[in-house]
């Protein structure tokens, strides 16, 4: 009866002295937004929340549970 082919024994892993301390900061932040596209978006957010705020109060005729509303949409952003 044929025996079989030997396994390669898997290395060792390296011991924990030898693997980096801290991740790369890249890999942990891939999309770092620069400052204008963020002053970009504030006013498109705004003015979503804004139409928002006046299509539920057209809707709901309570001004209390629209300004509810408007305040969770607007610092869902």
């Amino acid at each position: 009866m044929a025996q079989p082919p030997p396994v390669a024994a898997l290395p060792d892993p390296p011991p924990l002295h030898q693997q980096p301390s801290s991740p790369d900061p890249s890999l942990l932040f891939p999309y770092s937004p620069s400052p204008s596209s963020l002053f970009l978006s504030l006013p498109i957010s705004f003015s979503l929340s804004s139409l928002f705020f006046f299509f539920s109060l057209f809707l709901s005729k309570s001004t209390f549970f629209s300004l509810y509303i408007y305040i969770i949409y607007t610092f869902s952003f």
